[in-house]
């Protein structure tokens, strides 16, 4: 024999175990063996990249909006810039930690312990060498928006159109609104019930902070002396919320200064 390595030992095995195995002796090779020794296991190891940007305040723009549309949330744009409070400039500059994930391709090497276990009274071999395909992965593109910003989204765009409207004592929509009215018929649009009165509404979904608060969160106020909750409005970022005033109709107001700052009661999350 020629030949001292994987060659020389299946022609060994072929010579001890007449009949067993039916393969044509020149076919065989080292690649032919690598290949089938083995089981090559294509997979896509996934790496987290952090990117921060640089991001210039708008007009129109709220801390929930810009976190929005970049896939953050408003607390990780707070802690990353430093901020005390969710109000905004025009003109402002805020660093945005964006996190994506980046696939590779790597391959990994396994003993075929099947085909050991398995051995098969006759196997043909071929000279076909399969060709591994190049995975080729792009980095991940930004996740869509989840149901729950979609929500919120339309939410706050059926509220803003009935701008407005005027403030009608136990109304309930579409042409007049108490407050409750407003705030109730709004998140019904929407397939959430709400109890009719503001202090029972207050007493539903998960109290937040101020500093918490995302647009879509029911705030809720005494204007009537005391604790007892007697008015209702939905949040809408930037220190704002809509709600039916009694002067004004649905309008919206600002909870970080005068009147309705220091009768804020409490804030509720409805959708979650």
């Amino acid at each position: 024999m020629r030949k001292v390595g994987p060659v020389l030992l299946v022609s060994m095995a072929l010579t001890l175990s007449p009949g067993l195995v039916n393969v044509d002796n020149s076919k065989i090779n080292n690649s032919w063996l690598a290949n089938n020794s083995f089981l090559t296991q294509k997979t896509a190891a996934a790496s987290t990249v952090t990117t921060k940007i640089k991001y210039t305040v708008k007009a129109g723009d709220s801390l929930w909006t810009i976190a929005r549309r970049n896939s953050t949330t408003v607390e990780k744009i707070m802690k990353t810039n430093k901020l005390s409070s969710d109000r905004l400039q025009i003109g402002q500059i805020l660093y945005l930690e964006i996190k994506t994930q980046k696939q590779t391709a790597t391959q990994t090497k396994s003993t075929n312990q099947a085909n050991q276990a398995n051995q098969a009274n006759q196997v043909e071999v071929n000279n076909t060498e399969e060709k591994n395909q190049a995975v080729e992965l792009d980095e991940t593109k930004t996740p869509s928006r989840g149901v729950v910003s979609d929500l919120i989204g339309e939410l706050l765009s059926t509220a803003k159109h009935y701008t407005g409207v005027r403030y009608v004592y136990g109304g309930s929509g579409p042409k007049g609104f108490d407050c409750s009215g407003f705030t109730q018929y709004v998140f019904a649009k929407h397939g959430i019930k709400l109890p009719r009165c503001s202090y029972e509404q207050a007493k539903i979904g998960a109290e937040v902070s101020r500093s918490q608060a995302r647009p879509g969160d029911l705030v809720f106020f005494n204007t009537q002396g005391g604790r007892r909750v007697s008015h209702v409005g939905i949040y809408v970022g930037g220190g704002n919320f809509i709600h039916a005033n009694i002067k004004k109709g649905v309008t919206i107001s600002t909870l970080d200064t005068g009147y309705y700052r220091e009768r804020l009661v409490t804030i509720r999350r409805a959708i979650r």
